[in-house]
This record gives structure tokens, C-alpha cells and sequence, in this order.
């Protein structure tokens, strides 16, 4: 269990902004806030609870963990049995529980990394890291992308330390500009605590067609683009995949955009409202995907991109799931995105 003392990062007001449940969440590893008042727990925000309140495109500026949180949680009392805290896990598929004295006050928390910390995934990842990072020059005229170092060491090697420390063992990486660099530098993974293959474009084969290299699987496959840095815990997006029965899932994250002039609300020649620069936020593709084995089968051995893939599931009536992210999460595509991610760190 872990003790009250050490659960300062993750405990909250029932008043507590949107923003504070957000920061709750990402500074503390338990991916829980804990919903405080008079020292009893009143409820309890996940990980999910957010997501979906980000899926219902709900008023954030205007939301704070009383409209978020669950008041009917699962809590056990100090004697609860470890076995039966394990039970109720499983059951309920749940990460974490409360402990509660009879009063309802909070003393601690069972959290399933701390109970069990042998979790590991079959599922295959692939890193795409096979693009010429053109748009990166001069940085990556001599590197390729994934190779730029990112708080001392290369941002693919931050990514694969992340993946096996969360039990993703089972690695390729897609290789074409210098992408030898990559292969000497990891070699077969051994060195890093995981296993990797590579797949060797003979030439550029757009966002997905390497894919198509891939021996034949039968998990579902988590990709991510090389160039992405973030703090996701990436088995509960392939949780979330798999729960929702569709061969393609693809990670959003929110994107905001400033609109540097009055933005006017009109009906006919008569102006309503005037709004002074204001910020629109978009949803966007965060260069995350889950792709069932029935997905991959269609990727050509050909170059091909990812969107042309998706699209061709939406044109065929199926299903694409969205992902929403809370967490951080940057894609270093431009120099000024580089030198962004190098001054946060």
C-alpha cells in the first residue's frame, strides 16, 4: 500500500480546476487524483474519466473535479487482504484502489505497478523512424530524426527505455535515411532490455508502407511515429483499442490555435458578438496508432501513408477509434519545435 504521506502529488479540492486535475495527473505516476474534503475521499478521477469528458467536447474552461469525478468508487480498509484487492482489480479492471478508514478518511492507496511489477505486453510495437527529416535541416543533415539527442540521449532511445520500462519488450524499428546510425546504436536490443528487428525500406516508403514488411502477427500493434515525445502510459491505449473491437485506433491530442485578430459572430449584415483573439482547440493526430493484424493486411508493399489507410476504412463504412491525450506530448518536426523540447528539458 502505499502511505497517505506519499500521495501529496495526487490528491485534490473538489473545487480544483480542470487544469489542477490535469497536473494532478501527469506530475504523479499513479494516473489517479484523489478527491479531498475534510480529509475524507469523496471521489476519485482516472485517467478515463478525463478522456471521456474530452470525447463529450465538454466546457474545460469551466469544469473542475466535482463535475469530474466518480463518487461511486471501489475502496477496501487497511485489512483487506492483498489477494482480494488483486480480485477486485481484475474484476473491475481497475488500476487502482483506495484504502479508507471507517470514517472514510484517506490512509493510502493499492495501486497495481507496486502490487505487481513483472506486467509485461506480447504486442509488437513498431518505430517508424525511416523519414529524411527534411524539414529538421540543418540538424538532421548529418543524423537521422529520431536520432537528435533530447536531455542527453537520442529521443528514439527515451521512446524505447519508456516501452520497456512499461513491459513492451517485442520491438521494430523502420529504417531507411541513415538508418544505420539506428541499427549500430541499438543493434539487437539486448543492451536496452528489449528485443529489435528492423524493417529496411530500399527507398522511402511513406508513413505506413513499411508495415507492410512486417512478418505475419497476430496481436494487435502499437506504432508510433520517431519523432514523438511523450509521457503516455501506451498500454492503456491498446487497453482502449482492444476494448473497442475496430482494426485502426488513432491518438488525438488537443491543439490550440490563437486567432490573432477579433473573430465576429454575425447573422445577415447584423454583427452579434465580437470575440478578441480568441483560441480554438483541434484535435489532432498525434502519431500514435493501434492497428489490428486485418488492418496491417491491407497495406501495400508499396509506398503508402497512413492517412490513405484510415481514409480507406472510413470510405468503407468501419470504425476509427479516437485516443484522447491529456499527457504531454510534442512532435518535433520543425527546428523550432527541437529547440522548444531542448529548453523544457
Amino acid at each position: 500500500m502505499i502511505n497517505f504521506s506519499n500521495l501529496s502529488f495526487s490528491i485534490i479540492s473538489p473545487n480544483s480546476s480542470f487544469k489542477d486535475v490535469i497536473n494532478s495527473l501527469d506530475n504523479s505516476a499513479l494516473q489517479i487524483a484523489l478527491v479531498v474534503e475534510k480529509n475524507k475521499l469523496v471521489g476519485v478521477i482516472t485517467d478515463g474519466d478525463v478522456r471521456r469528458h474530452l470525447l463529450d467536447d465538454a466546457d474545460l474552461v469551466n469544469s473542475n473535479s466535482e463535475i469530474l469525478m466518480n463518487t461511486d468508487f471501489i475502496s477496501v480498509s487497511e485489512r483487506t487482504d492483498i489477494s482480494e484487492v488483486k480480485s477486485l482489480m481484475k474484476t473491475n479492471q481497475i488500476h487502482q484502489i483506495p484504502v479508507l478508514d471507517k470514517n472514510d478518511v484517506l490512509i493510502g492507496l493499492h495501486h497495481i505497478d507496486h502490487i505487481d511489477d513483472s506486467v509485461s505486453y506480447s504486442n509488437p510495437v513498431v518505430i517508424m523512424a525511416g523519414g529524411l527529416g527534411q524539414r529538421l535541416h540543418p540538424y538532421t543533415l548529418d543524423v537521422p530524426k529520431p536520432m537528435l539527442p533530447v536531455n542527453g540521449q537520442p529521443m528514439i532511445e527515451s521512446l524505447i527505455n519508456k516501452l520497456s520500462e512499461q513491459g513492451f519488450n517485442n520491438i521494430y524499428i523502420s529504417i531507411n535515411y541513415k538508418g544505420e546510425q539506428i541499427e549500430d546504436h541499438f543493434g539487437d536490443g539486448s543492451e536496452f532490455g528489449v528485443s529489435i528487428n528492423y524493417l529496411r525500406e530500399s527507398s522511402p516508403m511513406g508513413t505506413a508502407g513499411s508495415l507492410s514488411l512486417l512478418p505475419k502477427l497476430h496481436k494487435s500493434v502499437l506504432i508510433l511515429n520517431g519523432d514523438v515525445v511523450t509521457n503516455l502510459d501506451f498500454s492503456r491505449v491498446i487497453r482502449y483499442h482492444e476494448k473497442g473491437s475496430v482494426l485502426a485506433t488513432v491518438c488525438l491530442r488537443n491543439h490550440e490555435v490563437q486567432i490573432p485578430y477579433a473573430v465576429a459572430r454575425s447573422s445577415g449584415k447584423s454583427i452579434l458578438e465580437l470575440t478578441e483573439k480568441p483560441t480554438i482547440s483541434y484535435p489532432v493526430n498525434a502519431g500514435i496508432y493501434v492497428l489490428n493484424p486485418e488492418a496491417l493486411a491491407r497495406i501495400p508493399n508499396e509506398k503508402f501513408d497512413m492517412t490513405e489507410l484510415l481514409d480507406g476504412f472510413l470510405n468503407d463504412g468501419l470504425t476509427v477509434n479516437g485516443f484522447p491525450m491529456h499527457e504531454n506530448w510534442r512532435d518535433v518536426g520543425t527546428p523550432e519545435d527541437y529547440r522548444e523540447v531542448l529548453s523544457k528539458r
